[in-house]
């Protein structure tokens, strides 16, 4: 095995170059218009490249290796008119059908030119997948890149301290569920490498292209081919720009109080220094301002195969906005008057606050150099950081005290060399090359900005209370001194090689295979609770491995197509395990991880049913990586401190098998409809069992945890010559024996109480429901006078989602219901963006206004188990708080409540 990663490895490395998994293919018959004969010997073409194909004897043609974009394609035949067919999308890993039937030509020259696309179903495509363009990206009311992923059917996005995995908001851990799996089950890519943190197992929630370096989004929640890994419930690729043929550039700002236009160079989060032009208080406080643009075209002197692109993106904001309620502690009264008798002497916030933090910027650069018409080179390099202080309702102690909270600090860089060679009208390959490394730092500054120094270890102290007890009857809820729990760094740093050959054996049989090598140097310093007289100290440097090796088997006829597949993916931990975790201390034998194999078939196809309408099946079983953190956590086992925990670098890959058919109709020329069932069965997941031995009990790592997850998704698209209509909807319920790999940990639970069946998730959503609606007037549209149309070349998009409750387990009196027996309320958000364009010479502004929550709908995400609401903590905890345990401010808690509503201005300029 070691000779076998060596041999491919230094092939790799030899080609020295990447490609990019970014084409798709063009496909499609030329026939007379009138006989309906084909046409042999047509040429095609795509304008303004080298890209081309003639007509065999059917009529037929094909074009491979076309980078996703848009483009027109172009039909010349001697003696007849040719055809311009213009705004043709090529989509990453489909063939798009463009169909010509030509006359014969009259006037000399003559060119008939298309600009309707067909509206029609995808005949090639098998399973579910949302594709998005960057004119759609820019104009959709969302304001990251997680929005998006999350606007979504089927994709929830956990912002509950209590629902959500413990510490993964701290540490700036995103955490997605997509159609009923835990999260982490996303593989995300960029030009078709990776950019998931191996350590953590998910994607950095601001590990985030700027719009403008975004080409293409490609979203498979489906049976997805063989190529794809890493990933049990979707693959989201990202598509990059490349520089055009002209010189082109945008600057955007963005801001929540267009007053701070004036100083966009002043990054501090300081709103009470500014003149306020925010229509509301919170946007006020909230303080956004973003800067970004590119710039991009041909290198001179390089007649135009040296190619450009550089965008970039700077933001400031605050973490979040709450409004607390208006009764404060009045310092002008007693203690025990009947205006401060329930409050705490903290309590001095009043209405809108802004809490916590959020700086960050990203460069990205890329250079593509047509070498001939059957080579490409491209280089990119991508660097960015975010530094950022959450505040949610597990930091609710530190309210009164943010100065002592965590700082955290995320930078990355990536770089990617792209090499693409055509051998033949019929076969080309591709190799890619890329690194990626994610670094984390998190602390506490000696003033509590980002700004100050940060403290040593030794420099901290345990959070203490107010001291004045006899003046605070509440002392114990708030801390007002003291330090945050972690002091932290780590890194890691991703070497990734990719050799891809494709080839169109015959035009109904494409061919294609590759070979994925990684290896991953990972390591963290972790400290927590340093005040300890022996804290939990976490630290290890090791370098695992993976390799994967694929084969795709497309085939394409009229009346279906078929995707075969078969993965085999393998891993080495590089790292040492007890081969039986059971067994009594001095009989524990360590042994080596080794390499272990998974194979992971796949197969799914769509049939045409009539011209507009087929029917889809796929199956597939699908592999992923554990957590690495989980394979490696306390590598010393030393069970002496509190609760161990020991890693286990022996933990299998997770394991899914999916189910998945569809119905795809036409129901008329601008409007699809579908339907789609579907179905996952997980097994091996990641788990924590209790050990009890002596004279140390632990916890120790597993693959026995389970789950399964069923649904129904129905979309409805209509496109037409102004608008555009989207509409998702999800029907599904997520069961598993537990939500996450560390549950057992903190329950403590062994193998004698560990659940034994499934039961509803805490991410379960039965029903998820979006609706994405854009309008769009040109020029000399819309009402007029006098021949001036005020509302020409304007866009308006809105979209509205809607998402049943999350399950809690309600409590009566002091006694639990079943587990997640009862659901809290629905969650309910329209959001809209709305934009005019102006051209001013060569120049195009753009003035817009982007509105999140536009009815500033208070949404539960966290609520009392006694009461079901966010407001409301029940007659138990009301009983205390007459008793006087507890002050009336401990249980004022917005964070309970997501994001309200959200006004941003921006200004666009544009050539």
């Amino acid at each position: 095995m070691k000779r076998l990663v060596f041999v491919i490895t230094a092939l790799v490395f030899t080609l020295s170059s990447i490609f990019a998994g970014t084409t798709g293919k063009i496909a499609g018959r030329v026939v007379d218009a009138r006989t309906k004969e084909p046409l042999v010997g047509a040429n095609v073409y795509l304008k303004g490249t080298n890209f081309g194909a003639s007509t065999d004897q059917d009529g037929e043609f094909y074009i491979i290796n076309i980078p996703v974009g848009t483009y027109t394609i172009i039909a010349v035949y001697v003696g007849y008119r040719s055809i311009e067919h213009q705004g043709v999308r090529v989509i990453l890993d489909q063939t798009t059908v463009v169909n010509f039937e030509m006359s014969e030509e009259i006037v000399e020259g003559e060119t008939i030119v298309v600009t309707a696309t067909p509206f029609k179903v995808q005949k090639d495509e098998t399973s579910k997948k949302i594709t998005i363009q960057a004119d759609e990206i820019q104009s959709m009311p969302v304001q990251d890149f997680s929005d998006l992923v999350v606007a979504q059917a089927g994709v929830i996005q956990i912002e509950s301290s209590v629902q959500g995995i413990a510490g993964f908001e701290d540490r700036g851990i995103e955490e997605i569920h997509v159609r009923g799996g835990r999260s982490g089950e996303i593989g995300y890519t960029i030009d078709g490498t990776y950019i998931v943190n191996p350590f953590y197992g998910a994607k950095y929630s601001w590990t985030e292209l700027n719009d403008f370096a975004v080409e293409q989004v490609d979203m498979k929640t489906g049976v997805f081919d063989a190529e794809y890994g890493g990933a049990l419930s979707s693959m989201i690729n990202i598509i990059t720009r490349d520089g055009g043929e002209k010189l082109e550039g945008n600057l955007r700002f963005y801001t929540s109080n267009p007053a701070n236009l004036a100083n966009l160079h002043e990054f501090t989060v300081d709103p009470e220094s500014r003149l306020r032009l925010a229509p509301l208080k919170q946007d006020y406080l909230r303080d956004y301002r973003e800067i970004s643009g590119g710039l991009g075209g041909p290198v001179p002197g390089t007649n135009k195969k040296v190619r450009f692109i550089v965008t970039g993106s700077r933001l400031a904001t605050a973490y979040r906005v709450y409004e607390f309620d208006y009764v404060t502690f009045d310092k002008t009264q007693d203690q025990f008057s009947e205006h401060n008798r329930y409050l705490n002497k903290l309590d001095t916030i009043a209405g809108w606050h802004q809490m916590g933090f959020r700086y960050s910027w990203d460069l990205y650069g890329k250079l593509s150099w047509r070498i001939s018409n059957a080579m490409k080179l491209t280089f990119s390099n991508w660097n960015l950081k975010t530094t950022f202080r959450t505040a949610n309702l597990s930091n609710y102690s530190y309210q009164y005290y943010e100065a002592g909270r965590n700082i955290n600090t995320q930078t990355s860089d990536r770089q990617a060399l792209t090499f693409n060679h055509q051998l033949s009208r019929k076969t080309f390959y591709d190799v890619r090359l890329s690194r990626f490394y994610q670094k984390m730092f998190i602390g506490v500054t000696d003033n509590g900005n980002y700004d100050g120094r940060y403290l040593r270890p030794d420099e901290y102290e345990r959070p203490g209370f107010d001291e004045d007890w006899q003046n605070n009857p509440y002392w114990y809820e708030y801390y007002i001194k003291g330090h945050d729990r972690y002091y932290h760094t780590n890194y890691a740093e991703t070497y990734e090689a990719i050799i891809n050959v494709l080839s169109q054996v015959t035009k109904h049989h494409q061919l294609k295979a590759g070979v994925d090598y990684r290896r991953h140097t990972i390591f963290i310093d972790e400290i927590q609770l340093p005040w300890l007289l022996t804290p939990y100290v976490e630290k290890y440097k090791r370098h695992p491995e993976e390799l994967a090796f694929y084969v795709q088997d497309l085939l394409e006829y009229e009346y279906m197509t078929i995707h075969l597949g078969m993965r085999v993916d393998l891993l080495n931990a590089h790292s040492k395990y007890w081969k039986n975790p059971y067994a009594p201390a001095d009989e524990r034998e360590l042994v080596d991880s080794g390499w272990e194999v998974s194979y992971s078939p796949r197969i799914s196809f769509s049939h045409v049913i009539t011209e507009n309408a087929t029917f889809t099946f796929g199956y597939g079983q699908f592999t992923q990586t554990p957590t690495y953190r989980n394979k490696y956590i306390n590598p010393n086992r030393d069970l002496k401190t509190y609760s161990p925990l020991v890693g286990n670098a022996g933990l299998s890959m997770e394991k899914m098998t999916a189910y998945e058919f569809g119905l795809n109709v036409g129901v008329t020329d601008n409007l699809i409809a579908q339907v789609i069932g579907w179905s996952k069965e997980y097994s091996g997941l990641t788990s924590t069992e209790r050990v009890p031995q002596f004279p140390y009990s632990y916890t120790i790592f597993l693959n026995t945890d389970y789950a399964t997850a069923r649904g129904m998704d129905v979309v409805i698209r209509r496109r037409g010559s102004n608008s555009n209509f989207v509409l998702q909807y999800t029907l599904s319920r997520a069961t598993a024996n537990r939500k996450d790999p560390w549950e057992g940990y903190r329950e403590t639970d062994t193998p004698r109480t560990m659940p034994k069946r499934e039961i509803l998730m805490s991410y379960d959503r039965t029903h998820d429901f979006s609706i994405l609606y854009s309008y769009r007037l040109h020029d000399k549209q819309g009402p007029g006078l006098f021949g001036v149309y005020p509302l020409q070349k304007t866009s308006f998009d809105l979209m509205f989602l809607a998402m049943s409750g999350a399950p809690y387990t309600p409590v009566i009196g002091n006694v639990a219901g079943e587990t997640n027996s009862e659901r809290g309320p629905w969650n309910l958000t329209t959001n809209f963006n709305f934009r005019r364009f102006f051209n001013v010479g060569d120049f195009r502004l753009i003035f817009g206004i982007r509105v999140q929550n536009l009815f500033d709908w208070k949404n539960p995400i966290d609520i009392y188990p006694e009461t079901g609401k966010a407001d409301d903590p029940g007659p138990r905890i009301n009983e205390l708080i007459e008793m006087g345990w507890f002050s009336r401010t401990l249980w004022d808690q917005p964070y309970r409540y997501g994001r309200r509503r959200q006004i941003d201005f921006s200004l666009e300029i544009a050539f």
